[in-house]
């Protein structure tokens, strides 16, 4: 098993900063919905997961998949890439780590509450912050959502949000646990005499159980010409590649115990890095262009994604520790990445980032690695700022948290 790799993710949101961490850990004990489904073999994929024998109940069914079902060639036709709808379930052990996902294939297509505007308030969306107007548009229907928890077997919860995926053709609900104590990295207090640690600083987390898509049919390609297009931006591809290689040790891999999890990771990265430029466009401090490039470098009135000498040896092409030889690495010229990196990223793009859920979308501006945390930040696991919008969703006023270590 990998050794897992901790991270922090600062948020930038309308007002202020806040704290945003994506955590896969341990489950709570599953409080199902009342079970009304028969029981099915896990060892068949081809077995659908069917209601009981109504006909109004019928279309209410998921077929369990494998997780390459979840993608597509942008040459595919219709219909070998849309389907009507996906569930994935996360799975951990009770060593608060995520070791697998169970994916599903849904028979139907969970509604937008938009078309049920009334019964919102008074169901499983009601702890959803403003659940009212256009942001309807924006959420799933909640019958819909209760038949998917109840049909694939999902954990109940009042923790619910709404992401998107890159390329925007795919919207998805996505269930959070309740509040965790997670024990990070971060020395709280030392052995006076061995100076051993004795005591870990701890975050507010939740971690995510399940995400489930709606709205339209889920679309298994990446439409990365259009999606490429709409950036208006060519340095993007570069810059992306250069930050997941910077961010993940030059392994694009961020040490998660699943690929998926890892793949997660590595969108809502390039998420934050295009929410971060949408920022700097939004509050028209920069004279001329704003371009991703310019958004890892700064200026004079934004900071620099990242200063540290290991991250700008990593994204200009060079080993983690080129200043040994004397030169400061942002003097450095920006080199070809390894072919091991390209062949990963072209995976990844064409198979992966396009279509998958950001679970950061909107806000995050940063990730710092736990292990290069001395002390928590004093922001961290504090969310006012994004408090003061009714229209902030779970994700902008909860703490999130992704292998932070053990729960407390």
């Amino acid at each position: 098993m990998r050794n897992s790799v901790k991270v922090f993710v600062a948020v930038s949101f309308v007002g202020g900063v806040t704290a945003m961490l994506l955590h896969f850990t341990k489950k709570k004990k599953q409080q199902f919905l009342e079970d009304k489904i028969k029981a099915v073999s896990e060892q068949s994929k081809e077995q659908p997961f069917a209601s009981p024998a109504k006909d109004s109940q019928n279309k209410y069914s998921a077929v369990q998949i494998q997780e390459d079902d979840l993608h597509a060639v942008d040459t595919a036709t219709d219909s070998q890439s849309i389907i009507p709808g996906i569930a994935i379930k996360f799975n951990y052990n009770d060593n608060a780590q995520n070791i697998s996902e169970t994916f599903f294939k849904l028979e139907f297509t969970p509604r937008k509450a938009s078309t049920e505007p009334e019964i919102v308030e008074t169901s499983i969306l009601r702890h959803v912050n403003n659940p009212t107007g256009a942001r309807l548009e924006k959420m799933i229907h909640p019958t819909d959502l209760e038949k998917v928890i109840s049909i694939c077997k999902l954990t109940p919860t009042k923790n619910i949000d709404f992401v998107s995926s890159a390329n925007g053709r795919n919207l998805f609900a996505i269930g959070y646990s309740d509040k965790k104590a997670i024990k990070t990295s971060a020395v709280k207090k030392r052995d006076p005499v061995t100076k051993e640690p004795i005591e870990y600083y701890t975050t507010p987390a939740h971690n995510v159980l399940w995400i489930v898509s709606f709205g339209t049919p889920y679309d298994k390609r990446p439409h990365e010409t259009a999606a490429l297009a709409a950036l208006n931006d060519v340095t993007f591809k570069n810059v992306a590649k250069r930050l997941l290689a910077a961010e993940t040790g030059g392994a694009l891999d961020l040490g998660s115990n699943t690929a998926f999890v890892s793949d997660l990771q590595k969108t809502a990265l390039l998420g934050m890095l295009m929410y971060r430029k949408k920022r700097k466009t939004d509050r028209g401090r920069v004279s001329g262009d704003v371009t991703f490039k310019s958004v890892i470098d700064g200026d004079e009135n934004t900071t620099a994604w990242s200063k540290a000498n290991s991250f700008v040896c990593l994204y200009k092409g060079y080993s983690q520790d080129c200043a040994k030889d004397g030169i400061a690495p942002n003097l450095l010229p920006e080199i070809p990445m390894s072919s091991t990196i390209d062949s990963r990223f072209d995976s990844f793009m064409k198979e992966k980032f396009w279509q998958l859920p950001n679970l950061a979308d909107s806000g995050p501006t940063s990730f710092v690695h736990y292990k290069n945390v001395s002390a928590i930040a004093p922001w961290l696991g504090k969310t006012e700022s994004a408090t003061k919008t009714p229209d902030a969703f779970f994700r902008h006023r909860n703490v999130l948290v992704d292998r932070a270590g053990e729960v407390i």
